[in-house]
C-alpha cells in the first residue's frame, strides 16, 4: 500500500493506540458515525441542491439560446465559467456556494427585457424572507424601477444580485439553523427517553413485591416498596418542559437582519435549552410541595394532598413516599398541574415569589 494514503490508525505496522483495542475499536466507531452522519447530511443537502441546479440548468440554456448576451467578450468567459460549474455537478464538492455563482452568471447573461420581467418576482420574493423593517429600508433606498427610468441597466442588475446574495445567505442561515434544532431536538429526545425509561423501570420494580413471597420482605419493603407520587409528578414535568422547549424551537425565527445573532444564542444556550426538561421537572416536584403545605387556596381545581398517618416524627422517606392524593379525579389534577409546571416555566418561580411576598408583609 502507497504510504501517502495508508491509514495510520489501523494500520499493521503502528502501534495499538491508548487503551489498547477497546481504544481501537471507540475511535473506529467515532469515525463511522462521523461517516454516517456526514453522508445523511450530503444526501439532504443533495436532493436540494439537484431541484435548485435543474432550474438552473433550464435557465442557462434559454439565456445560451436567445443568443444575445451584452458585451460578447465578458458575456462569454461568464458562460464559460456556467459550463465549468454545470461539469462540475458530478463532483463531491458541488455545493451551494455553487449553485449561488452559477445563479449569479445567469442573472449577469440574462437580456435586459427578461431581466425586467424577473426583477418584481425577486423582489416580491426579498419581501417575504425579510422583515417588513428591512424590506422599507429597502424601498426608502429607492432601487432601479422596471423601465429603466429610474436607473441605468448596470444599476438594476447590481439591484438584483444583492437581493439574489440576500436569499443564497437566508438559504444558509436556513440549513445551519435547522441542523442545529434538530440536533438539540434529538439530544431533548434522548434525555426524554432517558427520564421516560428511569420512570418505567421505577414502576416496574415498585411492583415486583407483589410476586415476591420473601425471603427478605424488609429489603424488598424498602426497596421496593409503594410507587411515590412523586415519581409521576417528576415525570409529567418533565414532559411538559420537553413539549414546551420543542414548541420554542420551532417558533425561533433564525431569518431576519440579525440570523447570525440568533444562530450564536441558540447554539451558546444549548445547554440550558437541553436541560430546560429536567428544570420542567424539578418545578413540577416544588408544586407538588406547595400544594401539599397547603399553600394555595383550595378549589376544585386545585388537588387535594393527603400525607400518611402521623403517629411521631415523620422522616422525609415517608413524606416522599407516603405523601400523595386519595382518588383518580384528585390524581389527574396533580399530573395535569405537574404538566403545567414544566410547561409554564415561570409558574413556580411566580408562586414561589408570592409565597415570600406574603410572608414579608405578615
Amino acid at each position: 500500500m502507497n504510504e501517502k494514503h495508508a491509514n495510520p490508525d489501523i494500520s499493521p505496522s503502528s502501534p495499538p493506540p491508548p487503551g489498547g483495542f477497546k481504544g481501537l475499536f471507540k475511535k473506529l466507531r467515532s469515525k463511522f458515525k462521523g461517516f454516517i452522519d456526514y453522508t445523511k447530511k450530503l444526501l439532504v443537502d443533495r436532493r436540494y441542491l439537484e431541484l435548485y441546479f435543474s432550474h438552473l440548468i433550464v435557465e442557462f440554456d434559454i439565456v445560451v439560446e436567445l443568443d444575445s448576451l451584452p458585451n460578447q467578450g465578458e458575456a462569454h468567459k461568464l458562460a464559460n465559467r456556467a459550463k465549468s460549474l454545470i461539469k462540475k455537478w458530478d463532483s463531491k464538492d458541488f455545493d451551494w456556494r455553487d449553485i449561488f455563482e452559477l445563479e449569479a452568471i445567469i442573472l449577469q447573461l440574462q437580456p435586459l427585457d427578461t431581466l425586467q420581467r424577473r426583477a418584481w418576482n425577486l423582489r416580491q420574493k426579498y419581501k417575504q424572507i425579510v422583515t417588513q423593517e428591512a424590506y422599507d429600508a429597502y424601498l426608502n433606498s429607492k432601487p432601479p424601477g422596471l423601465n429603466g427610468k429610474d436607473g441605468t441597466e448596470a444599476a438594476l442588475r447590481a439591484d438584483l444580485l444583492r437581493i439574489l446574495r440576500d436569499f443564497h445567505w437566508q438559504y444558509g442561515i436556513t440549513i445551519t439553523g435547522e441542523t442545529l434544532r434538530d440536533s438539540i431536538s434529538i439530544q431533548i429526545a434522548w434525555i426524554l427517553a432517558g427520564v421516560i425509561a428511569l420512570g418505567v423501570v421505577s414502576l416496574v420494580l415498585h411492583g415486583i413485591p407483589a410476586f415476591l413471597p420473601g425471603p427478605f420482605p424488609w429489603v424488598v419493603a424498602v426497596l421496593l416498596g409503594p410507587v411515590p407520587s412523586v415519581i409521576a409528578v417528576f415525570l409529567a414535568g418533565v414532559i411538559g418542559g420537553f413539549v414546551s422547549t420543542e414548541l420554542r424551537l420551532q417558533e425561533l425565527r433564525l431569518s431576519g437582519t440579525e440570523p447570525i445573532r440568533a444562530l450564536v444564542q441558540l447554539n451558546q444556550g444549548r445547554t440550558t435549552i437541553v436541560i430546560s426538561p429536567l428544570l420542567g421537572g424539578v418545578f413540577a416536584v416544588i408544586l407538588f410541595v406547595i400544594f401539599a403545605g397547603g399553600f394555595f387556596l383550595k378549589g376544585d381545581l386545585i388537588p387535594v394532598i393527603y400525607g400518611p398517618p402521623q403517629s411521631g416524627l415523620m422522616t422525609f422517606e415517608t413524606f416522599w413516599t407516603y405523601t400523595g392524593t386519595a382518588s383518580t379525579i384528585e390524581s389527574a389534577k396533580l399530573l395535569i398541574w405537574s404538566f403545567i409546571a414544566g410547561f409554564a416555566e415561570r409558574l413556580v418561580p411566580d408562586a414561589l415569589n408570592r409565597i415570600a411576598a406574603s410572608t414579608k408583609s405578615k
